[in-house]
């Protein structure tokens, strides 16, 4: 008996049905007498038709009646009436039920067992604005097929039950044997997150003037369910990085789809599902090669030392202000120089490289290569703690530590740009007394989330501290002392549930299984034109003749998604990094468990072309994202049109492959070491006249400076103490002018607001 509860959130709502058969079916249709179109009442949809079917065979009755009168019917005689009332109601108090019975008479078993179908349908599902401003209203995917004709629908449902059965089956054994060679519990994890990652989709078509579907345009939307807000989030980033893993395991060819809004609109997917579209102002016809390298150099010059950046949000749209931001990271974070947001910025530069090489723009390649290369030795020589055994939280802080899930981009993507492990340090976490995992980082308390420890899961080397972050995760998912289906977030030691009911960020369940897939080449079915030049790249072309190939690990799809790394990282750092926070005036004084202890050594820095910078040209503060054209940027400006087009202030100059980039691992090794041991013979002759640092001394040194913790006296020089901080906060207060100056010419990645 399908309730009328489907329909809407508000249980005093108006419902109407009606009864229909088909040459194969019966079924129930049940909807709104108020339907009201894309929207939502306690996030249930008021514009969708429930179904109740059944395939006709023999003994087969049927009944639309108020509860009891149903129940009292089939219990008095062991069928229904064939039967409705047309005396429409609300859905509650008066519940009406919409029955279906069959008598199999008097029976053991069968070789044909009762089957029946129920379903939920929004047509049009979404209102979409596309990048020329143009509304479309989206319908279903299975329109394609079947058009409106419902009943052909549902029969092609009930007739097909046995084979559908059978595959469904095969499918299911395949995955939990393959998850089950991990361990028992992290097969059950499996079992249970795929359906909360497919049933926040909803994969659409547009309708043709002619009223056919056109297939060829497919997009798929996320619904944010479960999320603490009121409203879910169109295709929140941060959700599709963690269901990532389940979706290019099970089907690869929806990533693509569920890429494309957020491209066609790469400011914002702004308002609640089901209604969204995009800020016109930066939406872009296509995805350029040459707007992916400007992301890729955004992602060069700040991923390093992302310093509290913020996206603000209020009432669903982006806040202008720069005082309190009201929405931080993903993870509710905004501090400064985080190690676990840096290095997503750090894989998204190896990524581009690798998307560079697939399309044969070699020399775009090595400079991304080399650009990785030295980004990951800063990296490292910023977060490795005093006495190398792990990574810092926070550069700097010694008393600091996160799980580095991001890290996991870097196995998926097969990059291996990293050679620091933290198996043995994540042992240690594992060993706290938290028996739903281990919380994100040392900063935030409790807090810990199913994805991001899974993500984990899958970068360590032990099986051992695998299986402990499986076994923390099954715990929390095996518990049933809350409402709702498994979450995301949680608290680590309690179980309480913080946000992510039932949603889609389950699909990080299958980051273990995602790292076996195997390697595919990636065909560019429009390839670059020699017009572009080396480095250059574009759309492509009319005149463009040939296939550049390359190969690239995870899969076809995986090069040009998680090039979401430069699009999920890229627009990771979208979320997580545009929107700077301006600093106010004045040195904070630390307290005492605030204060960093800081590294003896010149932390290695990436080489970077310096930026061109001229007056007559655009103002970086002023600056809005122009059109693109075929691979060249616009600008309001007629006379600033042709260098934007050349990226004269925005691109760094090619350069030379960084040998670090073709040492093996032990090379690498053995030179970091070296330097190291340099740097703790030297620091014997640093002094500073005071261990006191401001607040922006929590930020990394400019090339060529040092720091010490020590205390002591100036040799050679009769400079007081207040004199050398008060020179000290001058020199960094410009080093931080002439860093936001140099970021302000980049333009920033795509920023998606919720």
């Amino acid at each position: 008996m399908a309730p009328a509860e489907w329909l809407s959130g508000d249980r005093s709502s108006l419902v109407q049905w009606s009864q229909h058969a088909t040459s194969g079916s019966i079924y129930h249709e049940i909807d709104l007498q108020s339907p009201q179109p894309f929207v939502e009442i306690n996030h249930q949809a008021q514009d969708g038709t429930a179904y109740y079917a059944m395939a006709n065979t023999p003994g087969l009755t049927w009944q639309i009646a108020q509860d009891v009168t149903c129940r009292g019917q089939f219990h008095d005689h062991g069928n229904l009436t064939g039967t409705f009332t047309t005396s429409f109601a609300s859905i509650s108090p008066v519940f009406t039920v919409y029955a279906i019975a069959v008598d199999l008479g008097v029976i053991q078993s069968t070789s044909n067992p009762v089957t029946w179908a129920v379903g939920y349908v929004r047509n049009p599902t979404i209102q979409y604005t596309t990048a020329d401003g143009i509304t479309q209203k989206l319908s279903p995917y299975f329109v394609t097929k079947y058009g409106t004709n419902i009943g052909q629908a549902i029969d092609a449902i009930t007739s097909a039950y046995p084979d559908v059965l059978q595959k469904a089956v095969a499918f299911d054994e395949a995955i939990i044997a393959n998850a089950s060679t991990i361990s028992p519990h992290y097969a059950d994890l499996v079992s249970l997150a795929l359906r909360q990652t497919m049933g926040s989709l909803d994969i659409t078509v547009p309708i043709s003037s002619d009223g056919t579907a056109n297939a060829s345009d497919v997009r798929i939307f996320m619904k944010d369910v479960g999320a603490s807000t009121s409203a879910g989030r169109v295709s929140p980033v941060e959700r599709i990085y963690a269901a990532l893993p389940a979706l290019l395991y099970v089907n690869a060819s929806l990533v693509g789809p569920l890429l494309a809004p957020l491209l066609d609109a790469q400011d914002s997917l702004e308002l609640r599902i089901p209604t969204q579209q995009a800020h016109m102002a930066h939406t872009r016809k296509g995805l350029s090669y040459n707007l992916t390298k400007r992301w890729a150099d955004y992602l060069v010059a700040n991923s390093l030392t992302p310093n509290n950046q913020y996206v603000r949000l209020s009432h669903g749209k982006m806040q202008s202000t720069d005082d309190t931001p009201l929405r931080e990271t993903a993870d509710n974070e905004g501090n400064a120089n985080m190690t676990n947001l840096a290095i997503k910025g750090i894989i998204g530069v190896k990524a581009m490289a690798e998307i560079s090489r697939a399309l044969g723009q070699d020399l775009d390649a090595q400079q991304y290569d080399s650009h990785a290369a030295a980004l990951v030795g800063s990296w490292q020589s910023l977060a490795s703690s005093a006495d190398q055994t792990h990574l810092l939280g926070f550069y700097g802080n010694q008393k600091s530590w996160a799980l580095l899930y991001n890290i996991y981009a870097d196995r998926l993507l097969g990059t291996d740009i990293l050679l620091k492990d933290q198996t043995a340090f994540y042992q240690t976490l594992l060993q706290s007394s938290h028996p739903y995992g281990v919380p994100l980082d040392s900063s935030i308390g409790d807090v810990t989330s199913a994805a991001w420890q899974m993500f984990t899961a899958a970068i360590v080397q032990d099986d051992n501290v695998r299986n402990g972050f499986v076994d923390g995760v099954w715990a929390r998912a095996n518990d049933n002392f809350t409402a709702g289906a498994f979450p995301d977030s949680y608290d680590a030691t309690t179980g309480d549930l913080l946000s992510g009911t039932a949603g889609p960020a389950a699909g990080a369940m299958f980051s273990l299984l995602a790292l076996n897939l195997t390697n595919k080449t990636i065909s560019a079915s429009s390839p670059l034109t020699q017009q572009d030049g080396p480095g250059k790249g574009g759309n492509g072309g009319s005149n463009g003749e040939g296939s550049a190939k390359g190969t690239t690990p995870v899969g076809a799809i995986a090069g040009g998604v998680v090039g979401g790394i430069v699009i999920l990282a890229l627009a990771g750092l979208g979320l997580f990094l545009f929107m700077r926070r301006r600093r106010r005036g004045g040195p904070r004084t630390l307290e005492e468990d605030e204060k960093f202890e800081t590294m003896m050594q010149d932390p290695h820095r990436p080489t970077l072309s310096p930026y061109t910078y001229s007056p007559s040209g655009p103002s970086p503060l002023s600056y809005a994202p122009p059109a693109l054209d075929s691979g060249t940027f616009s600008h309001p400006s007629a006379a600033s049109q042709e260098r934007i087009g050349s990226n004269q202030y925005l691109m760094p100059q090619p350069v030379q492959e960084d040998p670090v980039s073709r040492q093996s691992s032990k090379e690498r090794e053995r030179e970091r070491n070296t330097r190291l041991q340099y740097a703790a013979s030297t620091s014997g002759s640093s002094n500073v006249a005071s261990n006191s640092w401001s607040a922006s001394s929590r930020e990394p040194l400019s090339p060529g400076m040092t720091r010490s913790t020590q205390s002591g006296s100036m040799t050679g020089t009769s400079v007081s103490p207040p004199d050398v901080l008060g020179l000290r906060a001058e020199v960094e207060n410009l080093r931080r002018v002439m860093q936001e100056l140099r970021a302000d010419r980049l333009e920033p990645p795509p920023e998606y607001a919720g």
